[in-house]
């Protein structure tokens, strides 16, 4: 997969990549997209935790 960015993001992810330690920007999008799925997932359980059993 690739993906294209304009200039202002790819500099930030960049800088991301170097100030939190990650070897490459594929490493950083995947904690992204990691850290995305279990907030996502996590949103689920508190709604069903919400609903009358």
């Amino acid at each position: 997969m690739n993906i294209s960015l304009p200039d202002s993001l790819e500099a930030f992810v960049d800088e991301q990549v170097s100030q939190l330690g990650h070897g490459t920007s594929s490493e950083y999008v995947c904690a992204l997209i990691s850290r995305d799925q279990d907030r996502l997932h996590l949103r689920k359980l508190l709604v069903a935790g919400r609903r009358p059993h």
